[in-house]
C-alpha cells in the first residue's frame, strides 16, 4: 500500500481531527515510534502539536477524565439511536469534553471490553446481564 492511501485512511479513522486538539486544520500523520507504517503506529496530529510532539513539549495526556465524564460518554453511546461516528458522539454529549479527554475515555471504553469502533462508528457492546444469564447456566460453570 502506497503512503497516500495510508495516510487516507489514517486521517478516516481519526475523523479528519487532531488526536491532541481536535482540530480540523494543517493535519500531518505522526509515526509515534518507529518509521513504521503500520495503522496502529500512526496518528493524525495538526502542524502545531505535531511539532510539539516532536519537540518533545507535548504532554500525553493533558487532563484525566473524572468518572462522572465517563459515564456520561457511556449513557450517550448506550442511548444513541444509530451507530454514532467520533465526532457525531462529541457533538451529542450534553456537556462540552475536550477532544483528547474524549479519545482517553474512548480508548478506556474500548480496551475494557465496553465499546468496538469499526467503520468509524462506535457500537456498545457491553451486557452485564447477558453475561450474567450465561454464567447462570450449568453447562457453562466453570469447574
Amino acid at each position: 500500500m502506497n503512503w497516500k492511501n495510508i495516510q487516507k485512511m489514517v486521517l478516516k479513522r481519526d475523523n479528519n481531527q487532531c488526536a491532541l486538539c481536535g482540530s480540523i486544520g494543517a493535519l500531518e500523520i505522526h509515526h509515534k515510534k518507529e518509521k513504521n507504517n503500520n495503522l496502529d503506529n500512526l496518528i493524525t496530529l495538526c502542524s502545531k502539536c505535531h511539532g510539539r510532539v516532536e519537540k518533545g513539549t507535548a504532554k500525553a495526556i493533558l487532563h484525566y477524565p473524572r468518572l462522572d465524564t465517563v459515564l456520561m460518554v457511556e449513557k450517550t453511546i448506550r442511548e444513541a439511536k444509530e451507530y454514532p461516528s467520533k465526532r457525531q458522539l462529541l457533538q451529542a454529549l450534553p456537556k462540552e469534553v475536550m477532544y483528547q479527554t474524549f479519545n482517553v475515555i474512548l480508548d478506556y471504553l474500548e480496551e475494557s471490553g465496553k465499546i468496538v469502533i469499526k467503520g468509524g462508528h462506535i457500537i456498545w457492546i457491553w451486557d452485564p446481564e447477558g453475561v450474567k444469564k450465561l454464567m447462570s447456566r450449568p453447562e457453562l460453570t466453570i469447574k
